[in-house]
């Protein structure tokens, strides 16, 4: 069976974004910035602020690796949400990501493995530097 292989970097997602990335297959995120300010107006039907939402959710079967993300105010920041009734086996690495007043219970990731499988050389600028860069350079220009 062939596998999905994606490459995200250098995305803004948000602010007060209702969706959020789910991830399948095997993904590499790099320098995304998860922009959930400012502050939302209402509250949604589950009764949370509209600005919180998750920023990425991993599904059945997800080999992920996230690397230099920033996660500003978004709530249980990354999770697990099984699509399949046999709950299939995930892997999640993360690296360098920033959480900055994020809130809610977000999944750990494991560290990098010392070999990379990535059939591409990239160079993961340094978190801090992610929020300006992506803002000043998203879209279409």
């Amino acid at each position: 069976a062939r596998k999905l292989h994606v490459t995200m970097h250098h995305n803004w997602f948000g602010p007060n974004m209702k969706g959020r990335p789910l991830m399948r297959g095997f993904v590499h995120l790099y320098n995304n910035y998860f922009d959930n300010n400012p502050a939302s107006d209402g509250y949604n039907a589950a009764g949370y602020l509209q600005q919180q939402y998750n920023a990425n959710q991993i599904g059945s079967g997800g080999v992920i690796y996230s690397e230099s993300n920033y996660f500003y105010k978004t709530n249980q920041s990354t999770q697990i949400g099984f699509d399949d009734s046999t709950h299939t086996a995930y892997s999640y690495y993360e690296k360098n990501n920033s959480y900055v007043l994020t809130t809610g219970t977000s999944v750990k990731g494991a560290p990098y493995p010392s070999s990379l499988p990535f059939p591409y050389t990239y160079s993961a600028k340094l978190t801090g530097s992610v929020p300006n860069d992506v803002q000043t350079n998203a879209g279409p220009k």
